[in-house]
């Protein structure tokens, strides 16, 4: 997954953010399956990269 930030949004929140709600999915998914297994997910900033407009 990929995610844009915006001014004002801390990577540190938006990748807490992305890690609850994919658990979560994961989660509710795994049980619509009858699968109550224990799911581990990882959220990885890879670069944070800063734009320069022209303006």
């Amino acid at each position: 997954m990929r995610c844009v930030l915006t001014e004002g949004r801390r990577v540190l929140d938006i990748a807490r953010n992305v890690h609850d709600r994919v658990s979560a999915a994961v989660v509710a998914h795994l049980a619509t399956h009858g699968v109550a297994e224990p799911v581990t997910v990882a959220v990885t900033v890879t670069g944070i990269a800063v734009r320069n407009d022209a303006a």
